[in-house]
């Protein structure tokens, strides 16, 4: 019985050691937003990068897992300082003006006609590890290239906001 007490003492102290890896990497607002302490692409970015994708506007991207019953809706929203915000819901509607309720946060960089997004790695195994998302850009259309197996096409289309607000973001 001991052992099996200093078993479960044990797992129980290594779990938050990995609870603490992670957030030693990975900020979290009040509303769960994420965002990596150090982000590469921050010092990256030049303002010539932000005239090959449409800053200030609203990208939309709506997915179904139909054995599951899941829809999900991303909203993902540039900024001409390198910086960007996804939204994302389970209903199809999203104040893109308010980033404090962002899902996820962070940089993008533009090399040739590719889009790179810098995203926390929220993996326990890869805690701190940051992510890039690749997107070819195709217009108004964003196609995501290089996912991995599970992982199922993402594809954002530029739409319409009835208002976008200017906005600082505050990462």
């Amino acid at each position: 019985m001991r052992s099996i007490l200093l078993l479960i003492l044990v797992l129980f102290a290594s779990s938050c050691r990995l609870t603490q890896h992670y957030t030693k990497y990975i900020d979290e607002n009040q509303y769960g937003r994420l965002h990596l302490k150090k982000m590469k692409f921050e010092k990256s970015f030049t303002k010539e990068m932000s005239g090959k994708i449409e800053a200030d506007a609203v990208y939309f991207s709506f997915y179904e897992n139909k054995t599951i019953d899941l829809k999900g809706y991303d909203y993902l929203r540039f900024f001409k300082s390198g910086q960007f915000a996804i939204f994302g819901s389970k209903i199809n509607e999203v104040d893109v003006n308010d980033v404090q309720k962002a899902s996820v946060v962070g940089y993008y960089n533009v090399v040739n006609n590719v889009l790179l997004l810098e995203l926390p790695n929220t993996s326990f195994s890869k805690a701190g590890k940051r992510t890039i998302k690749k997107f070819e850009i195709e217009g108004t259309t964003l196609r995501q290239i290089e996912k991995s197996k599970n992982e199922t096409e993402t594809i954002f289309t530029k739409i319409k906001v009835k208002e976008i607000k200017p906005v600082l973001p505050d990462w």
